[in-house]
């Protein structure tokens, strides 16, 4: 099954994203807008080196097909780091453009709605998107692109509405609902889940097949829409962001990406 973002439009500035290889690109705008590039900005949480063209695991086969082609059609930086080793403040950093510890956003906080505004020196900041905004383009987000957490865990999402001209599935529920694995796969009799590491028998470190196809995935979901937003015709340039949420735990694929994997063998397959 072909993936649906695997087809990008050669016609676009692609930004790509993770919280451990992290680039940004803003320039003046153009006089006209037909002058002006498109941008996709992915995000892929908690991906660090883990992808085939980075090579980054020695002795390890780890299979990333689409992002490898994406790479290969691309230039790389290898030589970028995160801003902190956590979620909130390093998305906070790179969608304001304003470090950590400058800004006292120093560590994961939790919350609903654009709870980094509440750091004195985030308050007035002109973010990523907004700067777009401004500046004649269509903003699209879709997705973890702020700090979030999806159903069905309590939904919170720090999207900012006012600065999405569309935000999927909505700028209050920034990521689709995400289908577990059933408990008995994820929470085994013969395990101690109460003492687990990952917050006990309702923590986060889980891991286990999913009965379903991709399509029930809400990661596919968001490259879905990005997918159909790339193939209109829009009015003005746009600025589009796409969130996903794997390879963040909890570690719950469908039993296809489990295939390859055996005891004392482990590799990745299908970014």
């Amino acid at each position: 099954m072909k993936h649906p973002m695997s087809l990008l439009s050669p016609t676009l500035l692609l930004l790509l994203v993770t919280p451990a290889l992290l680039i940004q690109s803003c320039t003046e705008p153009q006089e006209t807008a037909a002058s002006k590039p498109n941008i996709l900005f992915i995000a892929v949480d908690d991906m660090n080196d883990w992808a085939g063209f980075l090579a980054g695991n020695a002795g390890m086969k780890i299979h990333t097909p689409n992002i490898d082609r994406l790479a290969a059609a691309s230039m790389v930086f290898t030589n970028a780091h995160t801003p902190a080793p956590a979620c909130a403040p390093t998305r906070a950093a790179i969608l304001t453009g304003v470090h950590h510890a400058r800004s006292g956003a120093e560590n994961v906080y939790w919350g609903d709605g654009p709870k980094w505004r509440d750091f004195e020196a985030l308050k007035g900041v002109l973010t990523l998107e907004q700067f777009f905004q401004k500046n004649g383009y269509k903003t699209l987000g879709a997705g973890k692109i702020y700090h979030s957490q999806a159903p069905p865990w309590s939904p919170t999402s720090q999207v900012e509405p006012a600065n999405w001209d569309f935000y999927y599935p909505s700028p209050y529920i920034s990521h689709p609902f995400q289908i577990r694995a059933p408990k008995e796969v994820i929470y085994p009799e013969d395990v101690d889940n109460e003492n687990r590491p990952g917050g006990g028998a309702d923590g986060w470190w889980t891991w286990g097949a999913i009965p379903v196809e991709d399509e029930k995935m809400a990661d596919y979901h968001i490259a879905d829409w990005a997918s159909y937003q790339l193939r209109q015709i829009h009015d003005k340039p746009f600025f589009l962001a796409a969130g996903m949420w794997k390879p963040h735990d909890p570690w719950e694929v469908p039993q296809e990406y489990l295939r390859h994997v055996s005891v004392g063998r482990h590799r990745a397959s299908g970014t």
